[in-house]
C-alpha cells in the first residue's frame, strides 16, 4: 500500500506542475443543480495507478442506461471540503494515536484552498476551516473517546454540516461499520463526563432518537452529491462497501493500523486527481436515477457515483 500511496503523490505533484497560472489561483468551482449533475470519476490501470491522460471523448455517461451528453468536463484539480469522522469507540481506544497520525497524514496531502472538518462518532471537534494547521493541532491533542458506535448518524450529521461548503464535498470514515444506535436509546439525551468535556475543544454531539442507517446515509449523500470513503482496520461491515461504492468513493480494509497512514494518505491523493463529467438530467420527478460512467479503453476499472436524485418540479 506505501508504494501505492507514493506513487499517488508523485503523479499529484506532476498534475499540479501542468495546470496553468490561471487554473491555479482561479480553481474550477461547480456544484449539482437542477440543470447540471456533477460525476466524479477516477480511472485506474490495472497496477493501481491513476489514468490521467483521457480526453472527454474517452467518456460515455448512462442515465438510466440511456446514453447522455457530457456537458462539463475538466480534469483540473478542484478544492475540496472534507468532513473527517473518525470512530473513538472501544473497537479503536488501544489505536487510537495510530489513528490522530493517519489524520495528520490526510490534511498533509491536502492543498491551499481545500477545507476540513474533524469529528467522532459522538464529539464535533473542529469546524470546517482552510487553517489546515489549526485542524493538524487538533490531531496532535486528545479528543474524548465516544460512548457507543452510533456511526450512521455521525455520517448524516457530519454531511449536514458540509451543507453550504464551498468545492466537493467529501466524507471520509474510519471505522468497522458495526454501529449501535439502535441500543443507545437514552444516551441521546444524556451529557457526558465533565472529565471528558474538559479534555479537549470537542463539543458533545448525541444521535438524535431518530435511527438513522446506512440505507439513509446513501440516499441522502445522492441527494446532496457528497463521496463518502471508508476506511476499516480488520473486518469491516458490508455497508462501508456499498456506502463507498455507491457515492463514487473507495473502501479499504486494513490489516492493520500501520497501513492507516497510507491509506488516508492515498485518499487525499486521490481527491486531487479525478476527472469532473457534468450532464443535463432528464428528469424532474424527485427520484433516484442510476448513472454509469464508462471509458473506451481498455484495462482500466473506473469509480463514480451510481446514482443521483432528480429534482422535482
Amino acid at each position: 500500500m506505501a508504494v501505492r500511496a507514493n506513487t499517488l503523490t508523485v503523479t499529484v505533484l506532476a498534475a499540479l506542475l501542468l495546470i496553468s497560472p490561471l487554473t491555479a489561483q482561479q480553481p474550477i468551482q461547480f456544484r449539482s443543480s437542477a440543470e447540471t449533475i456533477e460525476v466524479h470519476a477516477t480511472v485506474k490501470l490495472k497496477n493501481g495507478t491513476i489514468a490521467r491522460d483521457l480526453t472527454k471523448d474517452d467518456f460515455e455517461l448512462y442515465e438510466d442506461g440511456k446514453l447522455r451528453e457530457i456537458t462539463v468536463f475538466s480534469k483540473s484539480i478542484q478544492p475540496l471540503s472534507v468532513a473527517m469522522v473518525l470512530d473513538h469507540s472501544g473497537s479503536t481506544a488501544a489505536h487510537f494515536d495510530d489513528v490522530l497520525a493517519a489524520g495528520r497524514e490526510f490534511v498533509g496531502h491536502l492543498l491551499r484552498g481545500d477545507r476540513m472538518s474533524v469529528s467522532s462518532l459522538t464529539w464535533d471537534c473542529h469546524d470546517f476551516t482552510d487553517k489546515l494547521s489549526s485542524v493538524m493541532n487538533l490531531l496532535k491533542s486528545q479528543m474524548p473517546q465516544d460512548n457507543g458506535s452510533p456511526i450512521w448518524s455521525a455520517v448524516d450529521r457530519a454531511m449536514w454540516t458540509i451543507e453550504g461548503e464551498p468545492g466537493r464535498h467529501i466524507v471520509l470514515l474510519l471505522s468497522d461499520g458495526i454501529d449501535n444506535q439502535a441500543q443507545m436509546g437514552a444516551l441521546a439525551g444524556m451529557t457526558p463526563p465533565i472529565s471528558a468535556m474538559n479534555m479537549s475543544q470537542c463539543i458533545w454531539a448525541p444521535p438524535p432518537q431518530e435511527i438513522i442507517s446506512a440505507k439513509d446515509v446513501i440516499k441522502r449523500a445522492e441527494k446532496d452529491a457528497v463521496m463518502v470513503y471508508t476506511v476499516s482496520v480488520g473486518d469491516g461491515t458490508s455497508e462501508l462497501s456499498v456506502i463507498a461504492k455507491q457515492t463514487g468513493a473507495s473502501y479499504q480494509e486494513l490489516a492493520n493500523y500501520d497501513d492507516l497512514k497510507g491509506a488516508f494518505r492515498s485518499i487525499a491523493d486521490e481527491l486531487h486527481l479525478q476527472y469532473l463529467l457534468g450532464f443535463s438530467p432528464t428528469f424532474t420527478d424527485g427520484k433516484t436515477h442510476k448513472i454509469e460512467v464508462k471509458v473506451k479503453r481498455s484495462g482500466v476499472t473506473v469509480q463514480s457515483r451510481k446514482g443521483y436524485v432528480a429534482s422535482k418540479k
